[in-house]
């Protein structure tokens, strides 16, 4: 696949801000892949028997930056969409986290949305959010 033809948004944002929700909703309603970083971290953690804690999600994404690079989360993202034997109409990525992310985004072609809410709203889903893993 010619990776400046991909269709590519990468969502940033405020913790809690609704990033997952808008790349469900690009994958339900535009047929996006849709890829989470944070859950491509959380995978790792759990390949290495470590919690998936944010100091090991931190850990982890710092590792492989130094050894592949600031857009590496993007590029594995990619690396999920090519690999996909679905035809998607392109891939959405959250969280990006860093200008690194973002500068590979516009290389592709893509564009990067950032995502904010009412604190309040944030801090309600991140509530719900934490509560929903520790069960």
């Amino acid at each position: 696949m010619d990776r400046t033809k991909l269709k590519v948004i990468g969502i940033g944002g405020t913790n809690g801000s609704g990033k997952d929700t808008l790349g469900f909703i690009l994958a339900k309603h535009h047929n996006y892949l849709f890829v989470s970083v944070t859950e491509l971290l959380r995978e790792e953690c759990t390949k290495r028997g470590i919690p998936a804690s944010r100091e090991n999600l931190r850990m982890v994404s710092s590792e492989w930056r130094r050894e592949h690079g600031l857009g590496v989360l993007i590029d594995k993202a990619v690396e999920e969409f090519t690999s996909s034997t679905k035809t998607y109409s392109g891939v959405a990525i959250a969280s990006l986290r860093n200008p690194g992310e973002v500068k590979e985004v516009h290389k592709l072609g893509g564009i990067v949305v950032w995502l904010d809410a009412d604190p309040k709203v944030r801090f309600a889903r991140i509530q719900k959010a934490a509560e929903h893993r520790s069960v």
